[in-house]
């Protein structure tokens, strides 16, 4: 949890999913220097939020989540909604980095604006529509399967290194 991440941002529009779907809870893994700080501000927000702290086993987490969601500021190429994606979830992201390069807007999740109610709309939609959800995980995981498994990778490196042996 650092600042780039928006934890605070999150949180924000997570109080707006819960006055909708009052059963969500929102899981939250990993460390950082901001952790204290949100635990704090979560409290807010009662039972209906969850720190896990580092967790080894980040693909089962994935594997019982309806929706996995990114609130940065700034993101490289974002792992987190790769790895969620071939758990077959829908992400819910802010337009940053790459991030539109893994979630495909209204098709393997929603793409949106910075905004904490842009954030919370979003993942108020895909909470309330089951069939939805099921059906952009099922296009998040053809899509991550097809453009960042491991053999992928392996082809594109051996093409590349072919083209560039032939040059």
């Amino acid at each position: 949890m650092t600042g780039v991440k928006r934890p605070d941002r999150l949180l924000a529009a997570f109080e707006q999913v819960v006055a909708k779907v009052p059963d969500a809870t929102l899981v939250v893994a990993g460390q950082g220097d901001l952790l204290e700080e949100i635990r704090s501000d979560a409290q807010r927000l009662g039972e209906s939020v969850r720190f896990l702290g580092w967790r080894p086993d980040v693909a089962s987490l994935y594997a019982a989540s309806d929706v996995v969601v990114i609130s940065s500021d700034n993101e490289g190429m974002p792992v987190t909604l790769i790895e969620a994606a071939m758990a077959g979830v829908p992400g819910v992201t802010t337009d940053v980095g790459s991030a539109s390069e893994v979630v495909e807007d209204q098709v393997t999740g929603l793409v949106v604006s910075t905004d904490p109610e842009a954030i919370a709309e979003a993942l108020i939609d895909l909470l309330s529509d089951p069939g939805r959800r099921l059906d952009m995980g099922c296009a998040a995981e053809l899509r991550a399967r097809q453009r960042f498994s491991s053999e992928r990778l392996v082809a594109d490196h051996a093409a590349l290194y072919r083209r560039l042996a032939d040059s």
